[in-house]
């Protein structure tokens, strides 16, 4: 079940951190409820001897069973009260919920939105993540949800939304501003910010990294090939058209090395990732390649 709930929760990543996807925020809401309804609903089998009939809802002294006769179980909010959680877990899924019914019943999730839904998924995220380690030793590797784009502040929906859509927000704030118990490691919210940096190639401090601890962005090999579009041979042609009294020389394979090892100039692809012997074939995003070969070369490569 814990399992289950780890592959809601990856798949509720997945979807938001697709910038094309309209229905984003509905989406996330909607597999994240699911995601910690089954972990929750995991903790409690798990503390009842692997015993599943301690989330089946009663009817009297039988359980109660659907239409086609399975076994109906508990709901969220019984889950939630069952597993014993802390008040930072209880309102960052309290705010999900809003955010869920009015996505499922409604469906008109507007842009003003879009912070405050990033700021209660994103805690649910980590939240998440802490429980599955504590409580059963599955260490998710998760992401983290990316803010897509620029996230508006929520002012046009207090201004012009509809009567529900106005008390919703007011309702995610007053959640967000719950005290937390720092010492729990637990959170209501979490807030994670993209900043403009125009002297980077992409336009923003997203980028690749070496770092194993920076969030994880998978990317098809149609989108890597988009990026790093030069081959090696590409390189030298680039660097004889753009940089003035090149040689390809000792000074230049040694700045190749050197380009190599960045992450935002070159990606390897390997014919077979499993292998350590498979040295796979190199290419080069142009614009941060000449970048840094200028900066090594200068105007002589000799």
């Amino acid at each position: 079940m814990a399992k289950c709930a780890e592959e809601a929760l990856l798949a509720a990543i997945e979807v938001y951190n697709k910038p094309l996807v309209s229905y984003r925020e509905h989406t996330v809401a909607l597999l994240l409820v699911n995601a910690w309804e089954v972990l929750l609903k995991a903790r409690i089998v798990q503390g009842n001897g692997n015993d599943l009939s301690s989330i089946y809802r009663r009817e009297g002294r039988k359980f109660k069973r659907s239409a086609d006769g399975s076994h109906r179980t508990i709901g969220l909010r019984q889950a939630m009260t069952k597993a014993s959680i802390g008040s930072e877990i209880r309102q960052s899924l309290e705010g999900l919920l809003l955010v869920r019914n009015q996505a499922a019943h409604a469906g008109d999730l507007p842009d003003g939105l879009r912070r405050q839904v990033h700021a209660f998924a994103a805690g649910a995220v980590q939240n998440f993540a802490k429980c599955a380690d504590e409580w059963f030793g599955l260490q998710a590797r998760v992401p983290y949800l990316l803010p897509v784009g620029f996230l508006s502040d929520g002012a046009s929906v207090q201004a012009t939304g509809n009567t529900t859509q106005r008390h919703l927000l007011k309702r995610l704030r007053e959640l967000a501003a719950t005290p937390v118990d720092a010492e729990s490691g637990f959170v209501v919210t979490l807030r994670v910010t993209v900043a403009l940096n125009p002297l980077s190639s992409g336009g923003g401090t997203i980028g690749a990294t070496s770092d194993p601890n920076a969030p994880k962005v998978r990317l098809t090999d149609d989108e890597l090939l988009k990026k790093y579009s030069l081959t090696h041979a590409d390189v030298v042609k680039m660097c004889r058209r753009e940089i003035p009294g090149f040689k390809q020389a000792q000074r230049f394979n040694d700045a190749m090395k050197q380009v190599k090892k960045d992450p935002e100039c070159a990606h390897q692809r390997k014919l077979d990732p499993r292998s350590s012997k498979d040295d796979g074939r190199w290419f080069y995003d142009p614009k941060v390649t000449l970048a840094l070969l200028e900066r090594k070369l200068g105007g002589d490569s000799a």
